[in-house]
């Protein structure tokens, strides 16, 4: 990187902008570039922390450098809510150490070829950072937006970026010793930012001051203290109204089911009762007990729950 280039890059960052969602996107921009890394560079690049800093659309699109791979991003039908830049210098870099050849002497263009290749390192790195940056529903995931005919040049970029803020995350990479070090620019709507959904619980409370950590601590405990009316089920069949009525001390009631080696864990939810796990009755310091032996997969309320009341002797 030219030295015009880094104070130009200094003087564009500010100390602690504010992005919403910004420790999210900064820890899923280190883990995609981390694992593309490693996925297609066999872990021969060095990845630091992004620089962080507010921008208009404008100066944005006045810092991209000629022959740079840039690649307009979105999370939805329409419109664009990003860039992916990547700089000509890194571009030659990627092409040489995915393709195995030795880098060029000159400083020309990236070829096409060049750019192919690099391209798919930043299509890996898109793939990573879509696991980690979801929007809320409603939103499509984030993904790169397919492109159409040659590069597109500045023009074409304004009219498919909208205007307004923009987060830009630096991201230093360096594949060896010697190499320069070139950033990956990655470009994300302020809108964008706002619609992201928060991944972590924990970043909340840290905001906040003692008396509401206080609160916050106090709450969520007596959330995870809130008692819960599990049920056991050994089986669910149906009477006749007539043998019901007719019942009487010392009847024999024939399950069904497996008995007492096939126990249902049931759990209330207000879309109706869910199957957490089936087990087997045993004992337990002079007390009944349950013995799981199997969870449900998904305890969401589209997990299957316990057959509906059937005939006696059916399964």
């Amino acid at each position: 990187m030219t030295s015009a280039k880094a104070a130009l890059l200094a003087a564009r960052n500010t100390t602690g902008p504010a992005i919403p969602h910004q420790n999210a996107i900064v820890a899923g921009l280190l883990a995609a570039a981390n694992t593309a890394n490693a996925q297609m560079l066999a872990g021969k690049a060095q990845v630091s922390p992004p620089a962080i800093a507010l921008v208009a659309r404008d100066a944005m699109l006045d810092t991209l450098e000629d022959g740079a791979f840039l690649q307009v991003l979105r999370a939805g039908p329409a419109p664009p809510v990003g860039l992916l830049a990547l700089p000509p210098a890194l571009v030659r870099q990627l092409a040489c150490a995915l393709a195995g050849t030795k880098p060029r002497g000159n400083a020309a263009a990236p070829s096409r070829v060049e750019s192919a290749l690099a391209g798919f390192f930043a299509h890996r790195l898109l793939e990573q950072l879509a696991e980690k940056l979801t929007p809320n529903a409603g939103d499509s995931m984030l993904s790169p937006l397919p492109n159409r005919g040659p590069k597109p040049d500045k023009a074409a970029l304004q009219s498919r970026l909208p205007e307004g803020g923009y987060a830009e995350f630096l991201l230093p990479v360096q594949l060896d010793a010697n190499n320069e070090v070139c950033n990956i620019s990655i470009y994300f709507h302020l809108d964008f930012c706002n619609r992201l959904a928060s991944t972590s619980t924990t970043d909340a409370p840290q905001k906040l001051g003692a008396e509401a950590q206080n609160w916050y601590a106090h709450m969520h405990k007596v959330a995870l203290g809130a008692p819960i009316a599990a049920r056991c089920i050994i089986d669910r069949f149906s009477l006749p109204t007539r043998m019901v009525a007719g019942l009487k001390c010392g009847d024999f009631l024939p399950l069904p089911g497996l008995g007492l080696s096939d126990i249902a864990l049931e759990l209330p939810h207000r879309n109706g009762s869910l199957a957490f796990g089936h087990g087997k009755l045993g004992a337990a310091r002079r007390n009944k007990a349950l013995q799981l032996l199997s969870l449900a997969q998904d305890t969401t309320p589209t997990a299957q729950r316990l057959a509906p009341p059937g005939k006696p002797g059916t399964s």
